[in-house]
């Protein structure tokens, strides 16, 4: 894949850059709010942007920002994953990339643009030696992620700000692409030849979705 326009986020103008598009898609387009909202500066950069286990990137298509997306580098302190972390009990937090704050311009919306985020994102992870990504959507988006190899691994919940959210995950080992994501399988390949979580990683979510089957099981509130 040609991730030529592709950029990584290096410093203040282009995390700046990266704020107002993010307002003009989260809050003025979709009306939805968040904590480290700007809006004198019609702004939205959170304190986790500049961590140094953060990376953004965003897409650029003849000098305009058309989308973007945050990759965290997950370890044993951070709380905000804990549901994550035990669902995954198998595996170190070391081994997890969380994707947040993915962003799209309306009329990129169908366009290649989430592929190459989530690609590149992917690449982060094996570069960074990670296994495991996590992200949220709207229950709507889950097909989308589907097709890029993504599983549903605990009920949805209602997120304070984003509203309605469903929890993901995607391994990054032959075993479990081969058959869901053969194009990142086959990139996969040269640079990562065993498979080492694959059977664990599926088990709790086959027992979730087994549960799931039962009864229709609805969003519920998260609460602090």
């Amino acid at each position: 894949m040609d991730l030529s326009d592709v950029r990584i986020v290096f410093g203040p103008d282009e995390l700046a850059r990266i704020g107002r598009f993010r307002y003009q898609v989260y809050i003025e387009e979709q009306g939805k709010n968040a904590h480290a909202v700007d809006h004198a500066a019609r702004s939205l950069i959170e304190p986790i942007d500049r961590a140094a286990a953060t990376t953004i990137f965003y897409l650029e298509r003849e000098g305009e920002l058309v989308a973007t997306l945050r990759a965290e580098f997950l370890d044993e302190g951070n709380c905000d994953h804990a549901d994550a972390f035990a669902a995954f009990d198998f595996m170190p937090p070391s081994q997890m990339i969380s994707f947040t704050r993915l962003m799209v311009a309306p009329r990129f919306r169908r366009s290649d643009a989430t592929p190459k985020l989530l690609f590149l994102g992917f690449a982060l992870a094996l570069l960074k030696d990670r296994c495991l990504g996590l992200l949220t959507c709207k229950p709507e988006l889950v097909p989308v992620f589907e097709m890029y190899g993504c599983l549903q691994y605990a009920d949805a919940f209602v997120h304070a700000e984003s509203g309605p959210q469903v929890p993901m995950a995607i391994l990054g080992e032959l075993d479990y692409l081969r058959t869901r994501a053969a194009p990142l399988a086959d990139w996969l390949a040269p640079h990562r030849p065993q498979s080492l979580y694959t059977d664990r990683f599926l088990a709790p979510i086959t027992a979730y979705r087994i549960a799931r089957s039962r009864p229709v099981r609805a969003a519920t509130r998260l609460t602090a």
